[in-house]
């Protein structure tokens, strides 16, 4: 199931029914953490085991040859711009609380450039699996890392990305 808010009746209820938990790619971590604490309450609730390797954990990752082709690349082309199109319907459903990591954000603070360092997962191989590294010691553990790639605008930076994701970063992830 699904889970988008930190605070989420669906993590909730999927910990409640023994569902598998997906979090979403479009929140900071401590929200995809406090996600797994609100699906584990469910859990236990009905008396559901949990296992962190069941959890799947979303994030929107490219993968370039050095963080600032990577951090340009996704800027100015689809990945970025489907973010924030996103951002945008986020917006519109009144909860883009979800993607501040500071409750006191201002709403225009969330640009291209903040959802780039601070959501999406983007650089060199060796920044992209420190931060995936990050994202697993902050939430404690998980068992799979679903890669969103957004659009291919360009198909080779595309294929390198992935290539990079399973010949680099991959082998550097517990």
């Amino acid at each position: 199931m699904s889970i988008v808010k930190g605070e989420s009746m669906a993590a909730r209820m999927a910990g409640q029914r023994g569902y598998t938990p997906v979090s979403t790619n479009i929140v900071p971590g401590m929200m995809v953490r406090r996600q797994w604490d609100v699906y584990s309450e469910g859990a236990e609730e009905s008396d559901n085991k949990v296992d962190p390797l069941n959890w799947r954990v979303s994030r929107s990752i490219y993968v370039g040859e050095s963080d600032h082709e990577a951090r340009e690349f996704c800027l100015r082309g689809a990945f970025g711009a489907s973010l924030m199109y996103l951002r945008g319907m986020v917006s519109q459903a009144g909860i883009l609380e979800i993607m501040k990591t500071d409750p006191g954000m201002s709403d225009e603070e969330i640009t291209p450039e903040y959802i780039m360092d601070q959501i999406a997962i983007v650089g060199s191989p060796d920044t992209v699996a420190a931060k995936l590294n990050e994202l697993y010691e902050m939430t404690g553990g998980f068992g799979t890392t679903l890669m969103i790639a957004h659009d291919w605008d360009d198909e080779a930076k595309m294929r390198l990305s992935m290539e990079l994701m399973a010949n680099e970063v991959i082998p550097q992830l517990p």
